[in-house]
C-alpha cells in the first residue's frame, strides 16, 4: 500500500485516509490506545496465571491434608464392616 496523502494532516484526518485505504500510517492516539489494551491484557493474563497458581497450591495442600483422614475412614470402615 503506498501513502497517498503528500500533506500534514491532524490525526483525525489521518485516521480518516487510512480506513479509505488512502494511507499505511495510523494514527498515534489510534496506536496508544492499542498499545494501552494490549498491556491490559497481558496484566490481566498474568493475574490470571496468579490466580490459578495459588488455587493449585491450595488444592494440592488440601488433598495433602485430608490424605490421612482419608485413611482413617477407611480404616474405621474395614473395622465397622467385620
Amino acid at each position: 500500500m503506498q501513502d497517498m496523502i503528500d500533506f500534514p494532516c491532524s490525526e483525525t484526518w489521518l485516521g480518516y485516509y487510512h480506513e479509505r485505504g488512502l494511507t499505511p500510517r495510523k494514527p498515534a492516539s489510534e496506536e496508544k490506545q492499542l498499545l494501552n489494551e494490549l498491556t491490559k491484557l497481558r496484566e490481566a493474563i498474568e493475574l490470571n496465571n496468579k490466580i490459578m497458581k495459588y488455587i493449585y497450591y491450595e488444592l494440592k495442600n488440601q488433598k495433602k491434608k485430608n490424605a490421612p483422614v482419608k485413611r482413617n475412614i477407611t480404616k474405621n470402615k474395614s473395622f465397622l464392616e467385620r
